[in-house]
């Protein structure tokens, strides 16, 4: 009788550490995962910080931009030509700015796992309004030209 009750304890022993075995490892691959998800996380977090960025630079590009048009309609007044000179150099900076954002932006794209359809299709977005707004910049700059 003693020798089946020490064969069932024995047994009740190794089913728990088993158990425990079984337990730590579960617990292990949750901890692995849970990184996985905190590094996306990360990932994703930048990358759409720099996508506000980007935005926030065509924001005060366009903003720029209606000072420029009010004030060249009005080139006759004292040091005007002065601020518009320095829109149009506000400008070009912030231009180039989110040219080398987005191109930045790119590259985390490319080197990210969250890499996702849409994600790209909103940097290639950025990238047409990039080029349209060099565009609309030109001509104002053509068109101040000839007002001076």
């Amino acid at each position: 009788m003693k020798k089946i009750f020490l064969l069932v304890v024995c047994a009740a022993m190794l089913v728990a550490c088993d158990e425990s075995g079984r337990s730590s490892k579960v617990q292990n691959e949750l901890d692995s995962l849970q990184s996985v998800i905190d590094k996306k996380d990360l990932e994703l977090n930048d990358l759409m910080g720099t996508f506000n960025e980007i935005q926030q630079g065509f924001n005060l590009i366009n903003e720029a931009e209606g000072r420029v048009n009010l004030m060249s309609a009005n080139t006759e007044a004292n040091g005007v030509a002065d601020n518009i000179r320095e829109n149009m150099t506000f400008i070009q900076e912030k231009l180039i700015e989110n040219r080398n954002k987005i191109e930045e932006l790119q590259k985390k794209l490319n080197s990210s796992n969250v890499a996702t359809e849409q994600f790209k299709e909103s940097v290639q977005n950025l990238t047409n309004q990039l080029k349209a707004k060099a565009i609309e910049v030109e001509k104002l700059r053509l068109q101040l030209a000839e007002k001076d």
